[in-house]
This record gives C-alpha cells, structure tokens and sequence, in this order.
C-alpha cells in the first residue's frame, strides 16, 4: 500500500494496472460512453476521500489495488397518479418519474429528463471487452420492491404527503464506466470506492444529471 500523496506523485510515470483481457458471453448492454479523463477522475476522487481543512487533510488515506471496471445500474420510468377528479383532496395529479438505480451499492437517484434530455446511453456487444463487469444482486423483484419504497417515501409522501398509484413503463440495466479503488483507512479499514469517467461524473451527478424533480 502507498499514502495518497505518494501516490499522487507517482503517477505521472506510471501505468495504472488495468485488468486482462477476458471474454464475455457475448451480451449485447446498455452503457454510458467514457467522457472524463481517467487519471484525473482517479486524483479528484482521493483528494475528496481524504478530505480537507484549510488545506490539511482530514482522513490519511493509502491505495490499494486501483482498477477498471464496470458498474451496473438500472433505469426506471414510472408513471404516478394522485387524487381523483373532483375529489375532496384537490385536483388529480398525474405524471412521470425517472429513476437510477445503483445495482452495487443499492440505493436511487432520482433522474432529471427535462433538464438533461434522454438518459446518453449507447449499445454494443462486449464479446471482446477487457474491462470487467462488476458483480451484483440481479433479482429483478428485490430492486423493483426497492425503486416503489423509494419512489413512495421519497417523492410521493414528501410531495403529495400520501400515497400514489405508480407502474413502471420502462426498464432496462445499463452500465457506467469506473475505476474502482481499493482504499485504506488508518492503513486497515478497507473500502471499496468507484471514481466514475462518464458524463455524469463530469458535471457532477449529485448537482447536474441525477436530482429531484417530477413531471406533471
């Protein structure tokens, strides 16, 4: 293991490891084109894991084993109803919500399409592709069960403060581009972080492409 800021230094000279060569099972995916450069999306991800005050770093932090990777997730359109016509709580409200699901780390964001158009994914076969895919829960009822608690909870609830009427009319797993960093705490806590190289890890998911809203 190396301390953060000698790693840093190192990798002007030095090539990353990068996973062999395998096959895949010929599967045609869903996946969002590499947009960010990788070396810079690697160091803007350890700097903000080690953290900062006024300069000096909060967490001492060493790398591990740093390679690419692919990383599932999951896209939900869902159409949503409230109230009835004339009903004594006020007008129906009808609409749509898009959602993103983190297949990995299980959790959802909710997806912004007037902002940001459709969701930029492309399609091809990775018969060939090096870059692995991470492995994760594909049971298909877990996760549906997970995006309508979420969408329920999280956007009906504090919108409406009750219940709607929701049903999925599109679904489909894509796949986002990331190295994956394996990352020590205090030279024993191990984890597991991602420093992803598409569009959305550019302009930032949590301010640009992934946030609140809902259509109606």
């Amino acid at each position: 293991m190396k301390k953060l800021e000698d790693y840093l230094k190192e990798q002007s000279n030095k090539e990353l490891k990068k996973p062999k060569k395998r096959q895949s099972k010929g599967k045609t995916f869903y996946y969002m084109p590499i947009k960010a450069d990788r070396q810079e999306a690697i160091d803007a991800k350890l700097k903000f894991i080690q953290g900062s005050f006024f300069g000096r770093p909060i967490n001492k932090v060493n790398v591990g084993e740093i390679t690419d990777v692919w990383v599932p997730y999951s896209y939900f359109v869902y159409s949503y109803e409230i109230g009835k016509e004339g009903g004594k709580l006020g007008m129906r409200r009808a609409g749509k919500l898009h959602i993103i699901y983190d297949m990995n780390e299980k959790h959802c964001i909710q997806y912004d399409e007037i902002e940001e158009g459709p969701l930029p994914v492309e399609k091809k076969d990775f018969s060939d592709e090096e870059r692995p895919i991470i492995k994760v829960d594909h049971d298909k009822d877990r996760i549906f069960e997970q995006v309508e608690d979420y969408i329920q909870r999280k956007v009906m609830y504090k919108t409406f403060a009750r219940r709607g009427r929701i049903k999925c009319i599109e679904h489909f797993e894509f796949l986002r581009p990331a190295v994956m960093l394996e990352v020590f705490f205090k030279e024993k806590n191990r984890n597991i972080r991602f420093a992803y190289l598409d569009s959305y890890a550019v302009k930032s998911e949590h301010i640009l492409g992934m946030k609140y809203r809902i259509t109606h």
